[in-house]
């Protein structure tokens, strides 16, 4: 496996959903503002099931 491969890291879409869908557009004026909109991210990821299970299966793990 090489040093450096994100397509095999399952972690990796799951932060591009936070990144790219979740924290879209947001402006925060702090880090502690920061830090509760990505607590509010994270916990409508988690009803994402099928996205978060896309994540997996395209790192090539079978659920």
């Amino acid at each position: 496996m090489p040093a450096y491969a994100p397509e095999f890291n399952p972690q990796e879409g799951v932060w591009n959903l936070l990144k790219r869908r979740e924290l879209k557009n947001r402006c925060c004026k702090d880090l502690s503002e920061l830090e509760h909109e990505l607590l509010l991210a994270r916990a409508r990821l988690r009803h994402r099931k099928q996205a978060l299970r896309h994540c997996f299966v395209h790192a090539g793990y079978s659920l």
